[in-house]
């Protein structure tokens, strides 16, 4: 019985101490030299296994559509205003794709990308596509600057296909990126997206959402964020909101719209629920409805039960072309509106 238990025992052992050989450190420099696994980011990616950290040097990395695809990693970078991928127009940044294999969980921190150039996430683009599976996302003190969409997410795309995303956006910097269509700075189709500590700035969008786009089936809470100088050519200069959205102690500052919503704006072609808690709605500019915040629209006559709660927060000189259809809040008939100590 002593051998058996003590087989048992080693073999219990091995299998424990493989698992803490699995996971590793890579190194990535600029320059070859000692101490340096690789000199590209995608080399070390595709080299990497489960569980498997990715540091990455000081340096610029002229590299284009970096895949993480279907692993559990971390890339690092040692701080974003000295470790920078620059895509140079060729592609996208990095591409994050999880399909078919199974739960994932990745952090991305301490990068600048800039120069990305794609049709969807010219900075990042998150794909998730697997039933009952959840990819789990941090980005954490990155700059995504100055990069484009053709369609949607010039800064930052999150886009659930099937199962479950759970991403999180802390202590970034998403400033001057544009898309031809939908969310200048960040673009959000499905799952759950909070944005903590950050700052989206100087975006800009042709269909809605200067700096922000939460599309339907969305769920996105945004704290302690500034979301000021966006613009868009259509609807919600700062922000638009699909279907569900929490915000807290944030700033939706100096933001514009051609159409409605300078600040925020509400797309209401279903159920939409709106909380703003302790929040500064102001200096925002529409030109037709809803200066500070559009909350539906009249041309739609759906009968969802909106509902929009704002709390102890500030909405102060926002404008619109035409005063009579709410400076400070447009609310369309159908909404349950609800401010309290305004």
């Amino acid at each position: 019985m002593k051998k058996i238990l003590t087989i048992v025992w080693v073999t219990c052992l091995m299998v424990f101490v493989s698992g803490l050989v699995m996971a590793r450190e890579i190194v990535v420099c600029s320059e070859a030299g000692d101490g340096c696994d690789y000199t590209s980011i995608q080399t070390a990616i595709d080299n990497a296994a489960d569980g498997d950290t990715i540091t990455i040097g000081p340096g610029v990395y002229n590299e284009h559509d970096i895949t993480i695809e279907n692993k559990s990693l971390t890339l690092q970078g040692a701080d974003p205003q000295n470790t920078v991928i620059n895509a140079q127009g060729l592609g996208r940044g990095i591409y994050v794709y999880s399909s078919g294999t199974g739960s994932h969980e990745i952090e991305i921190s301490s990068l600048q990308i800039r120069g990305g150039s794609a049709e969807n996430g010219g900075g990042i683009y998150v794909y998730h596509k697997d039933y009952g599976k959840t990819l789990t996302i941090s980005l954490k003190k990155l700059y995504l600057l100055g990069n484009i969409a053709t369609n949607s997410g010039g800064g930052l795309n999150i886009y659930l296909s099937s199962g479950n995303i759970i991403a999180n956006v802390e202590n970034c910097n998403i400033s001057k990126n544009s898309a031809s269509s939908s969310g200048g700075g960040v673009y959000q189709h499905g799952g759950q997206l909070t944005i903590n500590d950050s700052t989206i700035e100087g975006n800009s969008a042709s269909s809605g959402g200067g700096g922000v786009y939460s599309d339907d089936y969305s769920d996105l809470k945004i704290v302690n964020t500034v979301i000021s100088k966006n613009t868009s050519t259509s609807a919600g200069g700062g922000l638009l909101v699909g279907e569900k959205a929490t915000l807290i102690k944030s700033w939706i500052v100096n933001n514009r719209a051609s159409f409605e919503g300078g600040g925020i704006d509400l797309h209401d072609e279903k159920q939409v629920s709106l909380n703003v808690y302790s929040c500064v709605i102001a200096y925002n500019y529409s030109e037709t409805k809803g200066g500070g915040l559009a909350l539906g629209s009249e041309s739609h006559k759906y009968n969802a039960d909106h509902s929009i709660i704002i709390e102890s927060s500030t909405i102060a000189y926002n404008t619109c072309d035409d005063a009579k259809n709410g400076e400070g809040i447009f609310v369309a008939s159908g909404y349950s509106y609800a401010p309290v100590n305004l």
